[in-house]
């Protein structure tokens, strides 16, 4: 019985190990055709293997690649940058991850600070964001279920300064919570009415399936004869609820007899 005997080989390369017999296979954002000269060919044309891995060094977006040396796989000789590093597959390619810390994921953050109170207050379900432990009002201000995901926005004055705005916090179950602090597309903003800040308000989806964010201002100061400040309206410019369009408003009505 005749066996097949598939040759490994690994390098030190400049930046970190190259490896002959197998492929990263998949992930390519960019494959570029080689030719090689018979010169080049010795140790399965390692030259060329290490003239691809160079390329993927320079690319900013380069996270592995994989050089196919001519006739290896009965396709074209060529240079592949990948976008990530899938699992190796036996292969008589050359391949290789770059290991300069681009393509690594960002650090996780750090732990939380520990609850400021007793113990056997702290919330072990409930999402509890750290600033709204603190004096000052903390109520939900609004709150949206939209594509699958539980939005909860609670007035946080003391998250940020006095009256900075609405803290954001996501689940997709109700237990598990992303806090994003105080959205900065809801926070206090130069404005014609009021004192700038938003108060309590609602959350809703517009005709358009827009979500926007609706409050009144902290202040009391009337607009257009009204004897209230005006409803404001901001309107969100992504799926996540991160990006808040300018302010619209809505002016309150005189509902006094005359």
């Amino acid at each position: 019985m005749l066996r097949t005997l598939l040759l490994v080989v690994v390098l030190s390369g400049c930046s970190g190990d190259i490896i002959y017999g197998h492929d990263h296979r998949g992930a390519d954002y960019n494959v570029t055709p080689w030719r090689s000269p018979p010169s080049a060919s010795a140790n399965h044309y390692q030259s060329s293997a290490l003239a691809c891995q160079a390329i993927c060094v320079a690319d900013a977006h380069c996270c592995a690649w994989t050089y196919v040396p001519p006739k290896a796989d009965d396709g074209d000789e060529r240079c592949c940058l990948k976008s990530s590093a899938p699992a190796l597959i036996s292969q008589p390619f050359w391949t290789g991850v770059e290991h300069s810390g681009k393509c690594l994921p960002p650090p996780p953050p750090p732990p939380p600070p520990p609850f400021p109170g007793p113990a056997w207050v702290a919330p072990t379900v409930h999402n509890s964001p750290l600033c709204t432990h603190l004096p000052n009002w903390h109520d939900i201000a609004g709150a949206l279920f939209y594509k699958g995901f539980w939005h909860v926005f609670q007035g946080s004055a003391a998250c940020n300064g006095v009256r900075a705005g609405w803290h954001h916090a996501v689940s997709s179950n109700l237990v598990d919570w992303t806090n994003y602090g105080v959205d900065p597309g809801l926070a206090a903003l130069p404005e014609p009415y009021g004192d700038s800040s938003p108060c309590s308000g609602f959350m809703v989806v517009d005709d358009a399936g827009v979500p926007c964010a609706g409050f009144k201002q902290c202040g009391n100061h009337g607009v257009n004869g009204s004897t209230g400040n005006p409803i404001e309206l901001r309107c969100a410019l992504n799926d996540n609820l991160t990006a808040w369009g300018p302010p619209e408003y809505v002016p309150a009505l005189n509902l006094h007899a005359q």
